[in-house]
């Protein structure tokens, strides 16, 4: 499931400090179906596929809070 990221904000009215947030979607990489797929079937390690989640969080792609 894509996460949404807030990527930008900006002032609604200067006075108040009101901001409009704009959001952008961002999408799983490919690359982590292959590696889930790899996971299952026994071709990586879990170490490996916690690895590829871990860079997931930390690039803020997902959110597991």
């Amino acid at each position: 499931m894509p996460k949404t990221a807030n990527v930008s904000e900006t002032p609604k009215d200067k006075t108040k400090h009101e901001f409009d947030v704009v959001e952008e979607t961002i999408p799983i990489p490919d690359w982590i179906k292959n590696n889930a797929g790899w996971w299952s079937d026994g071709t990586i390690s879990n170490e490996t596929f916690i690895d590829s989640i871990q860079y997931l969080m930390e690039q803020k792609i997902i959110d597991v809070s």
